[in-house]
């Protein structure tokens, strides 16, 4: 959600090239972690819509493509910028789940809702781990 400026305008905030190399940096060090090699992990053009960052599949590539986008009113701090780039690559790991899944389309929302579920819960357990 964007931020509001002084007369009430909206303020984007996006990530300084810096802190998009650091984002990158962190994509690295969680595929590494959550042993995701077999997957190209890679920034795509443009930035995210309506999210601090995204991340979009081709299973049956593994490629996975994400961006970086609007902070609003979140820090842009080391911790949440990591946490950030462990939040997507997350949804990487659980994407051949929901891909094979897919074949039972009534079960979509269900299986959306309990993925997000599950990705901020490994978020905030493995970044409390990796601050250790």
């Amino acid at each position: 959600m964007p931020g509001l400026g002084r007369n009430g305008d909206e303020v984007k905030k996006f990530l300084t090239d810096e802190q998009n190399k650091q984002f990158d940096q962190a994509v690295q060090h969680w595929q590494q972690k959550l042993n995701l090699a077999d997957w190209r992990i890679a920034r795509g053009d443009g930035n995210a819509k309506g999210a601090m960052a995204s991340v979009s599949f081709n299973c049956q590539a593994r490629l996975a493509t994400y961006r970086t986008g609007d902070w609003g009113n979140d820090p842009m701090d080391d911790y949440t910028i990591r946490a950030t780039a462990l939040h997507e690559v997350l949804h990487v790991l659980l994407a051949e789940l929901l891909w094979l899944k897919a074949n039972q389309p009534e079960a979509e929302p269900l299986l959306e809702s309990a993925e997000h579920r599950v990705v901020n819960t490994l978020e905030k357990l493995l970044m409390e781990s990796d601050t250790k």
